[in-house]
């Protein structure tokens, strides 16, 4: 009886264990697929940025040939 009532408690936290495996394999799926979708928002904020910036530096030396290129035309 008292084997019985062992084997029926190993039993037991063998599932509870398994079921907590199980949720901690899920919860690392979300953290892993959250900080995937995370790092790919900031990939495309970078890239906007970048272009951004560059596009305002285009401009600016923009800008600047014209007031060159005027001033060796006066």
């Amino acid at each position: 009886m008292l084997t019985e009532n062992l084997a029926q408690e190993i039993r037991e936290h063998e599932s509870m264990a398994k079921a907590v495996i199980a949720d901690a394999k899920a919860e690392a799926a979300k953290m892993i697929a959250s900080a995937q979708a995370e790092a790919e928002q900031s990939i495309k904020y970078t890239r906007q940025q970048c272009h951004r910036q560059w596009r305002e530096s285009v401009t600016k030396a923009e800008k600047e040939a014209e007031v060159k290129a005027a001033e060796i035309l006066e």
